[in-house]
């Protein structure tokens, strides 16, 4: 009995494949074509497209399950021939088995047969064999082995080995069409065999494969630019949160399971921790947060995307930690749950604020007094240190001089303000808006700064405000939009000790209404238990704002 199996076929401009796809059941498969037979000797005539003979040209003979890298002389199923003078060749099999013949004219034709024998007794002519152009495979391998050129790639089934340069490249550019299971192999005893199942390769074109160290189908490089076109940072940071912002311009939505087949890794492999603030793939938007060990100065810095298989690590746990110095994270993406990225489990409550539009995704709308109150136990961690970052957009409302971005006291009847800036606040001396600063104060003690402020410093616009303070050198500062807007000595009373903190106005300890609200919005309120430097300021700033160009995703 013969039975001829169809051709394989793909349809497209190029297949472009990257690594670790998966196990594929049974043995590697590959070929243009096949045969199953119950006879001894198989003889077929080769050809050109053309229908020319192809006279003298390379046969080779291999179990379908044949590793170059582990072949033995002893296993006679191992035939090297060529075609007569007419193109014909006679092939010999003693055994049962699965065979992959490889047909090739070792200059730019070849074809593959799969032979599956069984009880063998006669003869078989098979019909002739078309040669056609061959097909090319070019890999890269991303894993994270210190020496790659100890790396090899082979094609289970033909005699094909190639080397792995130092860079990570490895190229095939004589191959049949067909699928085939490449394999990732090494010198080196402690480094596992990689399988590449369900390489697709078709005459005439050229496939792409990237190895990866997790099972990743799809992959773009996200390019950190701190030189002086970009952040201009003048020196590096670590364990920073950069915002990597994906929309249709940047990113394929339609490959990606959701947001938890994404992860993000280094150069050499090893997995970043990420938090997904927003991801929605019928809007084609996302907003993510990853935590980069080191952005280098003056420099760019390359991470990459990878996605496609459904199974990424989350480690966002150890994103906004108390371990990189952070009390509170407020997205502010929810007026219905006020979570904390820092930690999940303690909830702030919301009194009337409403969801706009924010700087990143959605933010805070106060109007009206109403306002946010944040857990206390969030800041228990504040002492001697602290930082707090804003974005924020004022509305003027007249006859109201008196605005309060957020206000924390240790006790609700309290007069002293651990943590209070009023934006502006009318100062009466100058009668000119003012912003005020304050941190640790005691009972009507107040450890303050302040600076006059333009409309343009506060309203109708997204601006960036960071405040902070060193209790050990009362060093209290502001800045603005990534630049030190203002910075003053002020006294070493501690941050420790609050009780209650409001977003969106304070309280008047006597009636607990509220004494001054603010009007406008505010997104991504952030509090950490240490001094931010300046470089980190000004990075935050640069990679959150509208039209940043710091942070570019390409390159698949």
């Amino acid at each position: 009995m013969i039975q001829v199996k169809k051709r394989f076929l793909c349809l497209g401009v190029m297949c472009l494949l990257m690594a670790f796809l998966g196990c594929a059941d049974g043995a590697p498969i590959a070929g243009g074509g096949g045969v199953e037979t119950t006879n001894n000797i198989v003889d077929f005539k080769v050809v050109y497209p053309n229908r020319e003979v192809a006279p003298n040209i390379s046969i080779k003979v291999r179990p379908s399950d044949y590793s170059a890298s582990t072949y033995e002389n002893s296993d006679n199923s191992i035939q090297d021939l060529q075609t007569d003078d007419q193109g014909r060749v006679e092939i010999a099999l003693e055994d049962d088995g699965e065979f992959f013949i490889e047909i090739n004219d070792n200059s730019s034709h070849a074809t593959l047969l799969q032979l599956i024998i069984a009880n063998l007794t006669s003869d078989t002519t098979l019909a002739d064999q078309i040669v056609d152009p061959y097909a090319q495979v070019s890999g890269s391998i991303n894993q994270s082995v210190e020496n790659k050129e100890e790396l090899f790639v082979q094609i289970i089934g033909l005699e094909r080995v190639a080397e792995v340069s130092s860079s990570g490249e490895f190229t095939f550019t004589d191959l049949p069409e067909g699928e085939y299971t490449m394999e990732v192999i090494s010198t080196s005893s402690d480094i596992e065999t990689v399988e590449l199942p369900d390489v697709v390769v078709v005459s005439g074109e050229k496939t792409e494969i990237i190895v990866n160290d997790d099972s990743f189908v799809y992959e773009k490089s996200i390019t950190i630019n701190t030189t002086e076109t970009g952040a201009n940072i003048t020196e590096a940071l670590h364990h920073f949160p950069l915002l990597v912002k994906l929309d249709s311009s940047n990113f394929d939505f339609a490959n990606i399971v959701n947001e938890s087949d994404i992860q993000f890794v280094k150069n050499s492999g090893d997995v970043l921790p990420h938090e997904v603030e927003f991801f929605d793939a019928q809007t084609q938007t996302a907003n993510i947060w990853v935590e980069i060990d080191t952005i280098y100065a003056l420099a760019q810095t390359v991470i990459k995307l990878q996605w496609g298989m459904g199974n990424a690590q989350d480690e966002s746990d150890a994103l906004f930690s108390t371990t990189n110095g952070y009390s509170g994270v407020w997205h502010l993406n929810s007026v219905d749950d006020v979570e904390n990225s820092a930690s999940s489990t303690v909830l702030g409550e919301n009194f009337g604020a409403t969801a706009i539009e924010g700087i990143i995704g959605s933010a805070f709308n106060y109007e009206n007094r109403t306002y946010t109150m944040l857990p206390a136990e969030a800041f228990s961690n504040l002492d001697q240190e602290v930082t707090i970052s804003l974005w924020q957009y004022g509305i003027d409302v007249p006859d109201e001089k008196y605005s309060t971005l957020f206000d924390a006291r240790d006790t609700d009847t309290s007069y002293a303000h651990r943590l209070t800036v009023h934006l502006p606040w009318y100062k009466r001396v100058i009668d000119s808006p003012t912003i005020f600063w304050d941190a640790g104060d005691s009972a009507q003690n107040y450890s303050r700064i302040f600076k006059a402020v333009d409309s343009t410093d506060h309203l109708d616009s997204w601006n960036h405000w960071t405040f902070t303070k060193n209790a050990e050198t009362a060093e209290m500062s502001i800045f603005r939009n990534g630049e030190l807007f203002h910075t003053e000595i002020g006294d070493t009373s501690s941050m420790s000790g609050i009780g209650i903190f409001k977003l969106g106005g304070i309280l008047d300890p006597d009636s607990q209404n509220s004494l001054s609200s603010y009007n406008g919005y505010v997104d991504e309120f952030r509090v950490s238990h240490v001094v931010r430097s300046d470089a980190w300021i000004r990075m935050n700033y640069e990679t959150q704002k509208n039209g940043s160009s710091v942070v570019t995703v390409g390159g698949e």
